[in-house]
């Protein structure tokens, strides 16, 4: 975004250091962020500082926001932590058993613990992270009138977007 070849990203968290390259809408969601393990995994309800001190790896999403602690936690065990850009990727190693953890938006975890060849990995209680999301443009990529639009969608859908998450929650 930062280059100006990603014009929108959604599900983003808001930081300082990203409202100086752009732009955010109202939030539409609460994001929830998982710790998720295989079955054979030792420390199922260890801290993330714990899992990290005892040798533990954890995949997270490449450039994604975790939350202060998690990030000052990153900066001291960079070496445990696998940055990976697909989630999909995260949870094969997980099942592969390359990764001992993986942090995850509750939502995609759960549609990834429901397919087949996922069976052995689970959600941990351990929540990392919540925090409401938001769209995220690129600066000047909308004007402030399309922005408000997008905003006023946002507030005017609020009961309809809870009533699709919750049919999706079901659905997982």
């Amino acid at each position: 975004m930062r280059k100006g070849t990603i014009d929108m990203l959604f599900a983003a968290s808001y930081t300082k250091q990203r409202a100086d390259f752009a732009t955010f809408t109202e939030a539409y969601r609460e994001e929830v962020m998982r710790l998720y393990a295989h079955r054979n995994s030792d420390v199922v309800k260890a801290t993330i500082e714990h899992i990290l001190i005892n040798k533990g790896t954890i995949g997270i999403n490449l450039g994604s926001f975790y939350g202060a602690s998690f990030s000052q936690l990153v900066a001291r065990f960079p070496a445990q932590i696998a940055e990976l850009p697909l989630a999909k990727q995260r949870f094969d190693l997980l099942n592969k058993q390359r990764l001992d953890y993986v942090v995850e938006d509750e939502l995609s975890g759960r549609y990834f613990l429901k397919q087949r060849h996922y069976v052995h990995l689970f959600e941990t209680a351990q929540v990392v992270h919540r925090n409401p999301v938001y769209f995220m443009f690129r600066q000047g990529y909308v004007s402030s009138q399309q922005l408000q639009v997008i905003n006023q969608a946002i507030n005017a859908n609020k009961e309809i977007t809870q009533d699709l998450l919750s049919q999706y929650q079901q659905y997982l």
